[in-house]
């Protein structure tokens, strides 16, 4: 409680134990992320994720439809950061990701 008012446990997978033990394996396998209409998914080292632009000086309410939105699948395990080159082909032992557009 703060000042009175209860608060929401925090929800995920701590990444305390990464400091006392680097090179133990991920804890976490599936996690979902959305802030600001960008989203992403991430699952066993592989990351889809997509960018939700409006348009620059933009004064529209309703800004481009998220089914327009671009994904793109990154390999983590290959040590490709986002913002590189995405994968152009999905392999067999991709997590599955579907989206509609």
């Amino acid at each position: 409680m703060v000042n009175g008012v209860q608060q929401s446990p925090i929800e995920g997978t701590s990444m305390l134990y990464t400091f006392n033990e680097e090179s133990s394996p991920e804890r976490h396998d599936l996690q979902y992320f959305e802030m600001f209409g960008n989203r992403g998914i991430y699952d066993q080292g592989w990351s889809a994720v997509t960018k939700h632009h409006r348009p620059r000086g933009s004064r529209s309410a309703s800004g481009p439809a998220f089914d327009d939105d671009v994904w793109e699948l990154y390999d983590g395990n290959v040590g490709l950061a986002p913002g590189g080159r995405p994968d152009q082909e999905i392999p067999k032992s991709s997590p599955t990701c579907s989206a509609s557009g």
